[in-house]
């Protein structure tokens, strides 16, 4: 095994209904993939040796190397594969080739038994995901595609070459091992890959478990290590998200959600009470922060404040989901800002005297389970040793608005 990674570009593909196929006819399928594989690189002025690839039975793992630019590789091959299988001939039983493609940049490792690494892992997250499968079930086309938040930020959205940064959509991928952002393309639908997208918007996030930042990453104590720095009572964080999905449950279901409530409350009595509490917002709730800083108040809203009904200022459930604020946004004072996930590594959130101060180091932010009775969420960003704490409200999907403390407006939001 190589000592150290070194850096590629990860491609993972998969053939729809594959396992349907006779054995021949699986043999037939495989060779027609990778000679549309081959064709599309030489199209694109690329040779399709200098990559490595695993054959997965029903798909493909590319590791492509660095020599071949991220750019070329997202425009001229991508382009020239989803062209070139809509031409592929069907079989003589009328299977006819669709491809899931998903693609991600990071670091990889080799040892005498192939490829392994936590972006290999990422990339296939992403290949197996229902935003992917979703797409290509709705879709007449026959190749969709699935950008790390990585690349599209990095490639994608300086619309390099033939690449259209708006036929990319936003999604929140979500699985038992991660939540993050990527972004959807079906080449000739674009209306297909911006319904799909939007049903994955606001998807919430539930653990912080597996975010990649900058330093050594451990869990010690349930606290999680990032270097030399630490956030304070990570199991206090994925507590909050829990109650806040029994929430949303039982605001989507509110019969239901008493009837459970009744049932439980009559057979374990106290126990059943501790139940209900969490259903219905137990007014102690809290974000430990003993830890320093000057963040005194609750980072859920304050009980007097808080009801089931909505907040006076959001116009609907959706804008109670705090899961919205993941991903990569423009603010009004062009200072990019970049929001991974509850807990997790955030970029450009730290203020002072209104003006954005990065001393250095990781930075995370945590926001509140709920809003107040003005709608806004409580934002508390952590640089070590600055910490402090924001208003945030949910103007859409696509904008927010960040107050101080004290009510000014800081800046305005709008995604990328």
């Amino acid at each position: 095994m190589t000592a150290h990674p070194y850096p590629a570009t990860v491609l993972v593909i998969d053939l729809r209904r594959f396992g349907g196929l006779t054995n021949p006819e699986q043999i037939v399928a495989r060779r027609q993939l990778y000679d549309l594989l081959s064709a599309a690189f030489a199209a694109s002025d690329l040779d399709w040796e200098l990559c490595s690839h695993e054959d997965r039975g029903d798909g493909v793992l590319v590791i492509v190397p660095v020599e071949v630019p991220k750019a070329v590789l997202l425009d001229s091959v991508l382009t020239e594969l989803a062209t070139r299988v809509e031409d592929a001939p069907r079989l003589a039983s009328g299977w006819s080739m669709s491809l899931r493609v998903a693609v991600h940049t990071g670091e990889v490792h080799r040892d005498e038994n192939g490829f392994v690494g936590s972006d290999i892992n990422h990339a296939f997250r992403l290949l197996d995901s229902d935003v992917l499968r979703e797409a290509l079930s709705a879709t007449d086309r026959r190749c969709a595609v699935l950008v790390s938040d990585v690349l599209y930020q990095g490639i994608v959205r300086h619309g390099y070459g033939r690449i259209e940064p708006a036929a990319f959509h936003r999604a929140v991928v979500h699985t038992k091992e991660m939540t993050t952002a990527a972004w959807l393309f079906v080449s000739g639908d674009e209306a297909t890959a911006r319904t799909v997208a939007n049903r994955h918007r606001a998807e919430p996030v539930t653990s912080v478990s597996g975010v990649r930042v900058g330093g050594a990453m451990s869990m010690e104590n349930s606290n999680l290590a990032l270097g030399d720095q630490h956030v304070g009572d990570v199991v206090g964080i994925q507590n909050a998200t829990f109650l806040q999905q029994v929430r949303t449950y039982s605001a989507r279901h509110p019969r239901l959600a008493v009837l459970v409530a009744v049932l439980v409350l009559a057979f374990l009595g106290a126990g059943g009470y501790a139940i209900y509490v969490a259903v219905g917002g137990d007014p102690a709730e809290t974000v430990d922060t003993s830890a320093g800083g000057d963040l005194t108040e609750p980072l859920v809203a304050d009980p007097s404040t808080t009801t089931d009904a909505p907040a006076p200022n959001s116009a609907s459930p959706g804008l109670r989901d705090p899961g919205i604020l993941v991903g990569s946004w423009q603010s009004s004072d062009d200072v990019a800002k970049t929001f991974s996930g509850n807990g997790g590594p955030c970029e450009g959130f730290f203020y002072s005297n209104g003006q954005a101060l990065d001393i250095g180091g990781p930075m995370t932010c945590v926001v509140s389970s709920r809003p107040d009775g003005d709608g806004r969420f409580t934002m508390r960003v952590t640089q070590q040793p600055n910490r402090a704490s924001y208003k945030v409200l949910l103007e859409s999907a696509d904008q927010v608005a960040v107050y101080g403390m004290d009510g000014a407006l800081l800046y305005r939001l709008n995604r990328f």
